[in-house]
């Protein structure tokens, strides 16, 4: 055996050297793919003469801008879970043409939100704000622990409802006095 055989490197890192100096593979299982889904179909919607048309339109029909690559721009529906797409391709005449997918919007198959506060929780604060009882985050707390909700919300997301809850009053009572200025 001479220098040059001995001190060879192995090329490859899957590869294992055997007793004959002879390269071979390791044979290892290919790692998963990622499982997609069948690619979508589009159909041809129209033409915009730039990109601001081309963003103005796509915001009528509830999309965002998701990604820009070579002459392409793509667009999603704001709601994540919605098959709804936009693929837009600049043409020789530099005029976008907008194709979109034969699929629709679909927002009923969108499960509700999972952070925030319960309904349950939502229908103790409106309780508690009817009733004239406090409404700050420790005593809204302590009612969701009294009613056995184990789970609780953030002081801030309770002062946000609290918030958001008062701001609806108050334009509930705003428009009850236009609304009946005539009896006083």
């Amino acid at each position: 055996m001479n220098f040059v055989e001995s001190a060879s490197p192995l090329n490859n890192s899957n590869a294992s050297r055997n007793d004959n100096n002879i390269v071979q593979p390791i044979e290892k299982d290919s790692p998963v793919k990622n499982k997609r889904g069948m690619p979508s179909e589009y159909s041809h919607q129209g033409t915009a003469e730039n990109i601001r048309e081309l963003k103005l339109k796509a915001k009528e029909n509830g999309l965002t801008f998701k990604d820009s690559v070579g002459r392409n721009a793509y667009f999603d529906c704001k709601n994540a879970n919605c098959g709804y797409k936009w693929k837009c391709r600049l043409n020789d005449d530099l005029f976008y043409e907008i194709f979109e997918t034969i699929e629709e919007h679909n927002h009923d198959n969108i499960a509700a939100r999972k952070n925030g506060l319960t309904n349950r929780q939502k229908d103790i604060i409106i309780h508690r704000i009817n009733g004239m009882k406090a409404v700050n985050p420790k005593a809204c707390l302590q009612a969701f622990r009294n009613e056995g909700i184990r789970s609780l919300p953030t002081n801030l997301q309770v002062r946000n409802f609290v918030y958001q809850q008062k701001q609806k009053s108050k334009k509930n009572i705003l428009k009850l006095c236009k609304d009946n200025r005539s009896i006083y």
